[in-house]
């Protein structure tokens, strides 16, 4: 029964107060699902990028031969004469070893920059990707729901219009919406209602005609009480036969 039809932009919120509540409960579940892992992931790229600018400005001591150093006491001997040279202790504290710091505005304070602009721009695309999802999930939320209460919003009606007595005009669903098996079962109660209730009027109506033509073929002419009752039995009868079963 369910037939394709389309769909207005008005006609979407049918239930604002049904759909707009579990639209917001899709879009920020999602939300901050996204936020946390997003989180974590710039928290991680934070740190790494704060770990390689601590690797690039650490300088590493380079060992470099003095100039004025003496040459080995075996250079310029003769083959197979090892010359012993006496090993002479410094005299006093030597001064530890003096590693050179970066130039500030150099490279590395080039590189820290970079890096923190690049984290800058990851955590504003984390941001706008959090705004376009969660809008994303509201969106489809609303969709989702119309497809629920589309069908459930003609059901009530339907109802509505049988409690008053005023007769069912149902139509086919759009395709995609839900609940189609209830849609049809409401459809079809109303019909057998509205056939049953065609059916009564056309009887009574055939009644009254019934007693109408038998007091007009009576005429002036006094009628027996016993002559009346047999004239509203027989006019009854179909009624009674339809009361009885639906008794």
């Amino acid at each position: 029964m369910s037939q394709p039809g389309k769909r207005r932009l008005r006609n979407f919120l049918l239930d604002p107060r049904f759909q707009l509540k579990y639209a917001s409960l899709i879009a920020l579940t999602g939300g901050l699902v996204f936020g946390v892992m997003g989180g974590l992931f710039y928290s991680q790229v934070r740190v790494s990028s704060e770990l390689t600018a601590i690797d690039e400005t650490r300088v590493q001591p380079v060992a470099v031969p003095a100039a004025n150093s003496d040459p080995s006491p075996n250079e310029g001997a003769p083959s197979g004469v090892v010359i012993e040279a006496e090993v002479i202790e410094p005299v006093g504290d030597a001064p530890p070893p003096v590693e050179p710091t970066p130039a500030e505005g150099g490279f590395e304070a080039e590189l820290a920059a970079q890096l923190a602009e690049d984290d800058t721009k990851l955590m504003w695309t984390l941001v706008g990707s959090w705004v376009v999802l969660v809008l994303m999930l509201f969106v489809l939320g609303i969709l989702v729901t119309h497809r629920i209460v589309g069908p459930l919003y003609v059901v009530d009606r339907n109802l509505a219009r049988l409690m008053a007595g005023e007769p069912v005009r149902p139509r086919p669903l759009r395709r995609g919406d839900e609940f189609v098996a209830l849609f049809e079962r409401v459809a079809a109660l109303g019909l057998r209602w509205e056939t049953a209730r065609t059916e009564e009027k056309a009887l009574i109506e055939e009644a009254i005609d019934a007693l109408r033509s038998k007091i007009a073929a009576a005429g002036d002419e006094p009628v027996e009480p016993a002559a009346v009752a047999g004239w509203v039995d027989e006019a009854l009868a179909p009624l009674m036969e339809l009361a009885a079963s639906k008794g």
